[in-house]
């Protein structure tokens, strides 16, 4: 009986996906290609002739890292896009204590001195199960911009880019600026990711303009998904 590609625990396990269970990221312009290898479920158009004396598992280890061909790859990442069904934007804004710990920060309204982690979120998904106590956690494509902020006046309002990037503009507030990518690698990626630069509206604006831009060729030839479980808060 065939398997169902699109039944979250198959996707989870199907051999040709090589699911990242670490977060692998390209942040700021930094970061390179993840590699791929080829699956016992692709064909390659080279195979290595194992020795006599090789063990069945030893030489399944060699085929499993042959490297992909572009046309497999690019065929994969297309399979994997087709099964990326769910889309979300979100913001989220958190208040870091001096211990470490952060809180949601409902009011999306800080103090003076406060530490604040805002989060804007775009995200291709799927929905999988592991076995993390059966807790559900999304697996696909995730760009973020991550601000870390810390406030210089009291209600301040960091409830979107365009508000943080006013009260940069009035020192109401400095911080540090990412752009984090997870699960997409290709040049057209890393080309789109600006170096990092100093912390105003035009940045943030920028930064938008940016994962716009990463969107835009997310189905162009030479982009490749490498579905990584994504993290609730980084």
């Amino acid at each position: 009986m065939k398997k169902d590609l699109l039944d979250p625990q198959v996707f989870m396990e199907s051999s040709d996906l090589n699911i990242n269970t670490g977060v692998p990221e390209f942040s700021g312009g930094g970061g390179g290609p993840a590699p791929n290898y080829i699956s016992d479920d692709l064909p390659s158009t080279t195979q290595e002739t194992p020795s006599k004396s090789a063990s069945p598992s030893h030489s399944k280890q060699l085929d499993a890292k042959k490297p992909l061909t572009a046309a497999q790859r690019q065929a994969k990442s297309n399979t994997i896009l087709d099964r990326l069904c769910n889309h979300e934007v979100m913001i989220n804004v958190y208040l870091e204590k001096d211990s470490g710990e952060v809180s949601y920060l409902a009011s999306k309204i800080a103090g003076a001195n406060k530490k604040v982690i805002f989060l804007q979120d775009h995200i291709s998904y799927l929905n999988i199960t592991t076995n993390n106590k059966g807790k559900p956690q999304k697996i696909g494509i995730l760009l973020r911009i991550k601000a870390e902020i810390t406030t210089n006046d009291k209600d301040v309002n960091l409830g979107s880019l365009f508000a943080i990037g006013a009260a940069a503009s009035s020192n109401s507030i400095d911080g540090k600026l990412s752009i984090i990518v997870y699960g997409l690698s290709g040049k057209a990626i890393l080309e789109s990711i600006p170096a990092p630069g100093d912390f105003s509206e035009n940045s943030l604006m920028n930064a938008l303009t940016c994962i716009a831009t990463i969107k835009s060729k997310i189905y162009e030839k030479g982009v490749y998904i490498n579905p990584t479980l994504i993290p609730d808060f980084n």
